[in-house]
């Protein structure tokens, strides 16, 4: 969401993240994916950062990449949980 640190909570995750797919919900209160991803970047965080328009796409991708060895973290509001919730049924 816009009104979030992004910054601090891109900090927070740094360690615990290889690559980042960065996307927009669709939801009126959500930042560009462009603005989410150039915040991030600026943060020079270790790991690489993909950006995605929508949230589905970025999903497809995560799960097409990883491995049964892979955990794939979904992070950001509850409107992006509920959003890959429903992807992933």
């Amino acid at each position: 969401m816009a009104d979030k640190d992004i910054e601090s909570i891109a900090g927070a995750l740094e360690s615990c993240l290889d690559i980042w797919y960065i996307a927009q919900v669709d939801e009126s209160r959500c930042m560009p994916s462009a603005e989410s991803f150039r915040r991030i970047k600026q943060c020079r965080i270790e790991g690489r950062l993909e950006q995605f328009d929508a949230l589905e796409e970025a999903y497809k991708a995560a799960c097409k990449l990883a491995t049964a060895e892979d955990v794939v973290v979904i992070t950001g509001s509850f409107y992006t949980v509920a959003a890959v919730r429903h992807f992933s049924q």
